[in-house]
């Protein structure tokens, strides 16, 4: 049973709500649509920046940046910072990669963590939150493995990675600092009916009583393979329990640097939509609220 600030709510039954409401009117919001990147406030008015011909992106806390993924004529990927104001564009060093993409912020803003390719393996990078001091990491140097980004210890403010069969959290000096077998946390896939994916998305909660994620729901039935579901697992007994309805394919996990509340892409429920929409799900109440249509890839400024 999960205690503290989720208390019992996550085993309620969950409430909808299919409105733009639930964020402040000065928050920014940042979201992949269509081609572009926006950032837009809370009450969803006129964007305040919109980044063309971008992808994947990542606002930071304090809302002034955003972190983007450019990928250029010969099709090889990198990541800038730009800051909302216009004013600064800056590459994000990575290690002479042949491609990088995917970043996400640390919770206090101090750090950027991103997958890197070497041409063999993908690997993860981690920089400053100038995009500077870049370090690679890879659990095993030898080994014939891919390692991406999966999300950040809010507690620690140590980056997360995965490789579909461990989960490490990773030092500032490089070391492993914890670590967990995918099947230690979610169970033999035969009876537990959970697997990771590659985009899969973990955050451990600032108390460090929590790890939120998501991952494939294997008992499931989705247009193109298994959907994807939210769980909970509290981290001092593992206990699982599930969160957000199960009509959403919750994809693209942001978790606030408080830990009170989520953001995911999903297919609307019923819908054609191709390309879906961003929905914030408050964790203490557990109530869902459609944020933007037609978008992707949502971060938030805290």
């Amino acid at each position: 049973m999960l205690t503290r600030r989720f208390g019992l709510s996550f085993l309620s039954v969950c409430v909808w709500v299919a409105i733009n409401a639930g964020a402040s009117a000065d928050q920014r919001f940042c979201f992949q649509r269509g081609d572009d990147v926006v950032v837009t406030t809370g009450t969803a008015g006129k964007p305040l920046k919109v980044i063309q011909k971008r992808t994947d992106p990542a606002i930071s806390p304090d809302g002034t940046v955003v972190a983007v993924t450019k990928t250029d004529a010969a099709g090889n990927r990198s990541i800038w910072l730009e800051s909302v104001d216009g004013k600064s564009h800056v590459r994000v060093e990575d290690g002479h990669a042949r491609g990088a993409y995917g970043a996400l912020w640390s919770g206090d803003g101090a750090q950027i963590a991103f997958n890197v390719f070497d041409g063999h393996h993908w690997s993860v990078g981690i920089t400053d939150s100038h995009g500077a001091n870049f370090r690679r990491f890879r659990a095993n140097p030898s080994a014939d493995k891919d390692y991406f980004v999966t999300g950040w210890n809010l507690k620690t403010e140590e980056p997360l990675v995965g490789d579909l069969d461990q989960i490490y959290q990773v030092a500032a000096d490089g070391s492993v600092s914890w670590k967990k077998s995918v099947t230690e946390l979610l169970g033999p896939v035969e009876t537990a009916g959970y697997s990771m994916a590659s985009d899969s998305r973990l955050y451990i909660t600032p108390d460090g009583s929590h790890l939120v994620l998501n991952v494939l729901d294997e008992k499931g039935e989705g247009d193109d393979g298994p959907p994807a579901c939210v769980l909970v697992a509290d981290t001092q007994s593992w206990t699982l329990n599930r969160v957000a309805k199960q009509t959403l394919d919750p994809h693209e996990l942001w978790i606030s640097a408080d830990g009170k509340f989520l953001l995911f892409t999903s297919m609307d429920p019923k819908s054609r939509n191709p390309v879906g929409s961003i929905y914030r799900w408050d964790l203490e109440k557990n109530t869902g609220v459609r944020l933007f249509r037609n978008a992707t890839a949502p971060s938030a400024s805290q």
